[in-house]
């Protein structure tokens, strides 16, 4: 395989042979356009036209502004016009009352496949990235001033009495209170694997140098920052911020699609200490929480898949998507949510960083917190299954309580950006998202038609049209072991989703060039080809273990060792023991090594397939 370009005109003629459709003139257009475009055909424009099938499928009808770039004949596109054909009628463009499934699939798996590949942006597209953080966070200081405005929220420090404020403590007054005990009994900080504002990494980390006056408020530095008192003067060396004073958010994108880099915020390693011990309490309380668990535990995205599902098959259900989620929750929602909670409230505002550096200034956040705080999560679900139920009783026309509240419970399920709702009442929901701040994406929500998506999981009329993606560049040697990993993943993936035969060939002659590929089980710690059957075939070198008495064979064996990065004070090593909780903490060199690994190696070794 040399290119992109001849995985994608495989993958075509693959897709053809499926729909039993022609594709010559279809390859024709792609090695046309590819030539005078570039790879941005391939990772723009295509999943551009595979959002515009996913609003066509919901619309019930394809128009040309959903296929932006293309010439059209009669009702339809020209270029992918015979699996159109299968979907749409060809003069009208009205969906046909039976479509085609296996030209649905085929179709969005040749849109989509490289839509998702991580590749450097240019410097405009990263720096417009940065500008947008900027300027979405203007869009929340005038959304908060609207909401105040109108009686929506209530001001920050306010008792007016809200419809916001009173739903919240209808849905979580009973978690609140379970959180609030919990920072009293068993809260235990925490630092993450991740990169942080003041440039620690792994066991550096517990060397905490620095610290603020707001936590030392609510989170005093010799109670939960000291392995125990007797270590007091330690504190003595410690600088304490002042507000205005304190080390900011540091934002920066990192490489995500070519259309646009990620936007991310490193936290201050002492403010992310405390925010996982937080979020670590959230994350208890709405799993054993009655209303959470069944709305938005974040234990797991199956909830979500399979209501997505029941949507796509029956209409009754909606899957809507929120642009920016994270940075549009306010300092303002989080008062409104936790108003009568203040001992919680004061809690997650003191590991608020209020200030971020971002494109050479520093600026003041209107919004609670960025991406990267480990609070965003848990809060922004919170906040929106709030607003969601204020979009409830706006449709329905009353106030929920206790008793009514049951009914719709097992009918909406949000986990973060991802929304279910009751397909009936997603218009009333979307205007009340609108009306507290949010920005619904209508690319990607999904209330008419048979077609539903949420949490990475894709449907048409109960059955799944998920498109495997490739995430990374085509490895050109063995040392390009990520690229490898991820080759190998796709190729899998693209064998359980069955016929591509051709390109699954295609994306194995070329691991094989640089790689032994056995075949193996989906437990087995080789990289290898997985059977989708889960059965494995001896293949390539392999012997008889006599001690194990089990046939193994030779492959790549993937190791990715956190750095090694040494505790060398006591007091910060006994504080990691403390608060690791394991019996034997030694066992995994965690004083030792720590954090994220910064490069994966592949070693050649043997093990059952």
């Amino acid at each position: 395989m040399k290119s992109l370009t001849e995985l994608a005109t495989t993958l075509l003629l693959d897709a053809g042979e499926c729909c039993a459709v022609r594709t010559e003139k279809d390859r024709e257009t792609v090695l046309r356009r590819v030539k005078a475009e570039g790879e941005g055909f391939l990772t723009m424009t295509l999943p551009d036209w595979g959002k515009g099938l996913e609003r066509a499928l919901a619309q019930s009808s394809i128009s040309p502004n959903l296929f932006p770039a293309s010439r059209w004949r009669g009702g339809l596109p020209v270029f992918t016009r015979g699996f159109l054909e299968k979907i749409f009628d060809a003069c009208s463009g009205a969906l046909l009352d039976d479509p085609d499934f296996d030209a649905i699939r085929c179709l969005r798996q040749f849109y989509l496949t490289f839509g998702k590949m991580v590749a450097p942006t240019t410097r405009k597209r990263e720096v417009a990235a940065l500008q947008g953080y900027i300027e979405t966070d203007s869009e929340v200081e005038a959304a908060d001033a609207r909401c105040v405005e109108s009686g929506l929220l209530a001001p920050l420090g306010s008792q007016d009495h809200t419809s916001f404020t009173r739903v919240s403590d209808l849905l979580w007054s009973g978690l609140f209170s379970n959180v609030e005990k919990a920072l009293e009994e068993s809260f235990r900080p925490a630092h993450g694997p991740g990169a942080t504002a003041d440039r620690k990494l792994g066991n550096a980390k517990w060397h905490i140098s620095e610290w603020s006056d707001r936590l030392e408020r609510e989170f005093p530095f010799v109670e939960w920052a000291l392995p125990n008192y007797r270590l007091y003067e330690r504190a003595e060396s410690v600088v304490f911020c002042p507000l205005g004073q304190e080390r900011p958010v540091r934002i920066v994108s990192v490489p995500k699609t070519q259309r646009s880099p990620r936007i991310i915020a490193m936290e201050p390693s002492y403010v992310m200490y405390i925010q996982q011990g937080l979020m670590a309490a959230f994350a208890r309380g709405m799993t054993r929480d009655g209303t959470a668990s069944q709305t938005c535990s974040f234990e797991s995205q199956i909830p979500n898949q399979e209501m997505a599902r029941e949507g796509s098959r029956d209409g009754s259900l909606a899957t809507l998507d929120l642009s920016e989620a994270s940075d549009r929750v306010s300092c303002l929602h989080v008062w409104n949510l936790l108003r009568h909670h203040r001992t919680l409230f004061d809690a997650v505002m003191a590991v608020r960083t209020p200030r971020a550096d971002v494109l050479g200034q520093t600026i003041s956040l209107s919004k609670y917190a960025s991406m990267g705080s480990a609070l965003t999560f848990p809060l922004e679900s919170l906040v929106f299954t709030t607003v969601v139920f204020l979009g409830i009783e706006r449709a329905i026309g009353h106030r929920l309580n206790k008793g009514s509240l049951r009914h719709w419970l097992t009918q909406v399920r949000v986990y973060g950006d991802d929304i279910i709702v009751p397909a009936r009442l997603a218009p009333s929901v979307i205007e009340a998202l609108e009306a507290y701040g949010f920005k619904v994406n209508s690319h990607k929500s999904f209330w008419t038609g048979r077609f539903r998506e949420s949490c990475g999981a894709d449907w048409y009329d109960g059955r799944s049209v998920r498109a495997v993606r490739v995430r990374s560049r085509l490895p050109r040697a063995q040392k390009d072991a990520e690229e490898i990993v991820s080759l190998v993943s796709f190729g899998n993936q693209l064998r359980a989703a069955s016929g591509y035969p051709r390109s699954v060939a295609l994306v194995d002659a070329h691991l094989r060039r640089l790689i032994p590929l056995p075949w193996v089980t989906s437990s087995s710690v080789l990289l290898g080809r997985i059977d989708p059957n889960d059965s494995h075939h001896v293949s390539g070198e392999s012997r008889w273990d006599s001690n194990i008495h089990q046939t193994q064979v030779r492959g790549l064996l993937v190791r990715a060792q956190p750095p090694r990065n040494p505790i060398r004070d006591g007091w910060a090593a006994l504080l990691k023991f403390f608060l690791k909780g394991s019996d034997d903490p030694l066992e995994k060199e965690h004083l030792l090594r720590s954090g994220r690994p910064r490069t994966v190696r592949l070693k050649t070794g043997w093990s059952k397939p």
